[in-house]
């Protein structure tokens, strides 16, 4: 075999790799069955997003409503989950998550956490559970 006969498949590999790896990056974003991960990004959340799907999964029997809510936190969107019936009463201890799942903050119920809880705003309702 000749000594410049070793290389001339590589160019050509490499390119067919540079082509293959950002294909396969944009391409596998989603799941087969079209489940986003990015709640911030989906055009219905509670529906198209996997671990707002096992959020709501986990809401059953609800003798008080609880609603999944998106809102802001420090400027940050997040999702939690509210007793939003009026004739219950509860502690409001919201646990908060970013737009990938992900925990971002535990309230308990000290009075620092009360005052942090002002800095959160409700926008929008995604789902209610009522049973």
């Amino acid at each position: 075999m000749r000594p410049d006969c070793v290389c001339r498949g590589k160019p050509r590999t490499m390119r067919f790799l540079i082509l293959l790896i950002p294909t396969c990056m944009v391409l596998g974003c989603d799941d087969d069955n079209g489940v986003v991960g990015n709640a911030c990004a989906a055009e219905n959340p509670i529906e198209d997003v996997e671990w707002l799907q096992e959020l709501k999964n986990s809401l059953t029997n609800c003798t008080c409503e609880q609603s999944i809510i998106q809102g802001q936190y420090l400027s940050k969107t997040v999702f939690f989950v509210a007793t939003t019936d009026p004739a219950c009463s509860s502690v409001f201890a919201p646990t908060l998550y970013d737009c990938s799942g992900t925990i971002i903050k535990k309230f308990g119920t000290t009075e620092k956490d009360r005052d942090e809880l002002n800095k959160l705003r409700f926008e929008e309702v995604l789902y209610r559970c009522n049973d």
